[in-house]
């Protein structure tokens, strides 16, 4: 009896993609910003502080901190690890207001579904007071679209602005 097999591997920028500390959350974020024409540092590195993308926008500079927060955790771990990213995200804004220019925008991006933040929010475990800088990856693409001047109509169709 003959048996055939199939491996499949990952490689080249995949491969790299997964191996990145935020996985492919940091990749997808990369690449979003790259196909939109985005000039963006990666890893920016401030008085031994990094940043995972540091943005130029047109209404100033944007920081997008990613996390990957592992789902099977308990809701009170969980809630407490989105706190300690919230407060992460604020001391680096900090910094790079400090080093630099003034940030319009600071966003913590994680692997969560907007419906598992929701739930998170009904929870009776505090997320912090900055949950506004908190964001599905899921409303990322969106949210890249408004800030580039894109506007998107009611079914999610994309129109170029034209003025």
């Amino acid at each position: 009896m003959l048996v055939r097999m199939a491996a499949y591997v990952p490689h080249g920028n995949l491969l790299d993609g997964m191996k990145l500390k935020d996985g492919l959350l940091g990749a997808s974020v990369g690449w979003r910003l790259k196909k939109a024409r985005i000039l963006f540092w990666h890893g920016l590195s401030l008085k031994g502080t990094e940043m995972d993308f540091v943005t130029e926008m047109p209404q100033g500079k944007v920081l997008i901190e990613c996390k990957m927060l592992s789902v099977s955790l308990p809701p009170k771990q969980l809630a407490r690890n989105i706190r300690q990213s919230l407060k992460q995200l604020s001391a680096h804004a900090t910094l790079l207001e400090n080093e630099s220019s003034k940030v319009y925008q600071a966003i913590c991006l994680v692997n969560l579904t907007q419906d598992h933040l929701n739930s998170l929010r009904r929870s009776a475990f505090p997320l912090g007071p900055d949950l506004q800088n908190l964001m599905s990856y899921e409303r990322f693409p969106r949210w890249l679209l408004v800030q580039t001047g894109h506007r998107v109509g009611k079914q999610n169709r994309v129109r170029r602005r034209t003025s």
